[in-house]
């Protein structure tokens, strides 16, 4: 039995090395020295896509609260407004069943005079009072057809008190 040095290639014949495997022992050092250098590359990769994925895990959590709190202002700003609009419908009036185009050009003059007319027993409207429209419309529908349904007038007091 031969000793043979582990760094040493020998030849399968005769024992003595061959000039083509140095070479390929040299060769295949690089390619394990590429595949550690790789390897290297991917762990440090790696390393960083884990920190980047816990920065985002924690602007995630930030989102979330940021949006809960969020949704929770709208909430309450909605209630705020159903609650304005609720408050500032409570000066209005609706008025059904008059013709179209019986106003002429002054809406608020003709409800003022309908007023008048329909409710003239009133003491207050016989003192000749301002009945205190702000404004009047009518509804913001087009105008309909022959036949079909009249739109409402709306009338907006400056008072609760008048309505």
């Amino acid at each position: 039995m031969e000793k043979t040095d582990s760094n040493t290639a020998h030849s399968a014949k005769d024992g003595t090395p061959s000039e083509e495997e140095p070479a390929t022992l040299s060769s295949i050092r690089k390619v394990l020295q590429d595949t550690i250098t790789r390897i290297d590359d991917t762990v440090k990769r790696l390393g960083e896509v884990e920190e980047s994925l816990a920065e985002t895990k924690t602007w995630d959590i930030g989102v979330k609260d940021a949006l809960s709190q969020i949704l929770a202002n709208q909430r309450a700003l909605q209630a705020k407004v159903t609650d304005l609009e609720g408050r500032s419908r409570r000066n209005n009036i609706r008025l059904y069943g008059v013709l179209e185009k019986a106003e002429g050009s002054s809406v608020v003059a003709f409800v003022e005079n309908l007023i008048r007319a329909e409710l003239g027993d009133s003491t207050w409207l016989n003192m000749e009072r301002d009945v205190g429209i702000e404004r009047a419309h009518r509804s913001l529908a087009p105008q309909p057809p022959n036949g079909a349904p009249l739109r409402s007038i709306v009338v907006r007091f400056l008072r609760f008190s008048v309505k």
